[in-house]
């Protein structure tokens, strides 16, 4: 619904009140939260912990970037065909829970490249799918402010993180 300004808390507040874009917009939250801080950790953890050099770190983030652009266009068709993307959306969310679990216990570069790579994988099954999910579950009036609101938990996750990984670097 278009309004002033005066009325957005309101009006997102209706949005939120609603127990799907809720969960989604937890989603989206941590999502800012993992690239906010994603950087900064991945990057000590690699050089400090996994004895990679700078360069070798950024291979390993351009492999991860590659294989999530690779995975989204068929996860996206994928979705497309499901009847409620939340089904396509929970196995990658657990894939990329599973993945970022795992890698603080890796002690060489291998597993760790591995887990960025399946980790990519879920989350091509996820982050296309949020706005479509969103979308599917607001009303035509309601859509502008439903991105904006996804915009705002994403933008404050990201800098959640990155002040908490400068933080505790």
């Amino acid at each position: 619904p278009r309004g002033t300004m005066a009325e957005m808390p309101r009006l997102w507040a209706k949005l939120l009140a609603r127990p799907r874009l809720q969960a989604i917009q937890g989603v989206v939250f941590t999502s800012g939260v993992s690239q906010g801080a994603g950087g900064v950790v991945g990057i000590l953890f690699m050089t400090e912990r996994l004895g990679l050099a700078p360069r070798e770190a950024g291979l390993v983030f351009t492999a991860n970037v590659l294989t999530l652009v690779a995975a989204s266009s068929w996860a996206t068709r994928v979705s497309d065909r499901a009847r409620d993307r939340a089904r396509v959306m929970l196995p990658g969310l657990c894939t990329m829970a599973a993945s970022a679990a795992a890698a603080p216990f890796c002690a060489t570069p291998e597993p760790y490249v591995a887990l960025g790579v399946v980790a990519a994988i879920g989350n091509s099954f996820v982050m296309p799918n949020v706005s479509p999910f969103i979308l599917d579950n607001v009303s035509e009036p309601e859509r502008a402010q439903a991105l904006a609101v996804r915009n705002v938990c994403q933008d404050t996750g990201m800098l959640v993180g990155a002040g908490a990984s400068g933080v505790l670097a």
